[in-house]
């Protein structure tokens, strides 16, 4: 390969590199714009929501599974507000009244209100019910996150997505490249059938002075 045609072919491979660079660009931002949309859609809220109140339900479920003999009521005490607050967030889901219900009435047995000290089996009883609900939330985000992939692939046939600006300025930055990359392809072309030309013709010499913009002339011969 002649210098002149191994600059032509780095050319070339460099408007390719800058077209995949400009196709990357816009795919990110068009993952950009899909995601945003998505962390606005209802459904996305509501897995967060339940990602929340199962995580407080696991945590809570292994703290009090755990216990083993009588629990003073001044520990219960200082306890009782974040299991409180993860009944909340359970009560805040879509989970079965049933469930919900049964776990109120097992908080209920442990903070009973009084100055008591409380028994282990109690803390053990709501531990079961806390992990039965933290099951039905599983199988709930997991249904949800279904949901929200059908979504996203709604959001990827809609071209409304990436701000219209941008997507000009791609698709300028695109066909000027492509039209540079032609022009590299013609004179590749060109400059190889000259040199089978030139063998051809025993003795001969064939130069081709190429010009780019922003370089120096090269000579080919």
């Amino acid at each position: 390969m002649s210098p002149g045609e191994a600059m032509i072919v780095a050319m070339v491979a460099d408007c390719m590199a800058r077209l995949e660079r400009v196709e990357l660009a816009a795919d990110r931002a068009r993952e950009a714009g899909i995601e945003a949309e998505l962390k606005r859609s209802i459904i996305y809220g509501k897995i967060a929501g339940l990602r929340d109140a199962a995580q407080g339900l696991q945590a809570l479920a292994e703290t009090t599974e755990g216990i083993q003999g009588v629990v003073a009521f001044e520990a219960v005490g200082t306890l009782a507000p974040a299991m409180k607050r993860v009944l909340e967030l359970a009560e805040g889901s879509d989970a079965p009244m049933d469930l919900l219900v049964a776990l109120r009435e097992a908080m209920d047995g442990v903070i009973i209100g009084t100055f008591q000290d409380v028994g282990a089996g109690a803390f053990h009883a709501l531990a079961r019910q806390a992990r039965q609900v933290a099951a039905w939330l599983d199988g709930a985000i997991n249904a949800a996150e279904e949901e929200l992939e059908a979504h996203r692939q709604r959001l990827a046939e809609d071209l409304t997505l990436v701000d219209e600006d941008l997507l000009r300025r791609v698709d300028r930055h695109r066909s000027r490249i492509n039209r540079e990359l032609e022009g590299n392809l013609k004179l590749l072309r060109l400059v190889r059938e000259m040199a089978r030309s030139e063998g051809d013709i025993p003795g001969s010499v064939v130069e081709v002075e190429l010009r780019v913009v922003g370089k120096p002339t090269l000579a080919l011969r």
